[in-house]
């Protein structure tokens, strides 16, 4: 799942499939309404007890902060959380290649390994 911002519509997708839009910031609010959320996609788990109605209501209860500056560490630590998960799926991609070159895999056997994966990080 990826939480995205624009133009200050907050907005939730998963495989480009759009789950949840409509939820307006303002400009003081976004950045860590923004990280809540990537937050909250990493973290929520789907269980018995949760359904996406329950992740919808979460995301749609902006944090209010009552510390400014422990809002600005969070959203520092989210953006440096999201760009590591960014550099692990770049270097996982690249070793997969070079494991895939190296048993001389074909292309439709690469896909059927990699629709059997699935999502890494954030993605249900």
């Amino acid at each position: 799942m990826s939480a995205t911002l624009e133009r200050g519509e907050m907005k939730l997708a998963s495989h480009g499939r759009l789950l949840l839009r409509g939820v307006f910031v303002t400009e003081a609010e976004s950045a860590l309404a923004h990280a809540a959320w990537q937050f909250l996609v990493r973290s929520f788990a789907f269980s018995e007890k949760t359904s996406m109605a329950v992740l919808q209501k979460k995301l749609r209860t902006l944090p209010v902060p009552s510390n400014e500056a422990a809002a600005g560490q969070f959203i520092a630590a989210m953006s440096q959380a999201v760009a590591l998960e960014e550099t692990i799926r770049l270097a996982e991609e690249a070793t997969n290649a070079l494991a895939y070159q190296a048993f001389g895999l074909q292309p439709d056997e690469i896909l059927m390994i990699e629709a059997d994966r699935g999502p890494v990080f954030g993605g249900f």
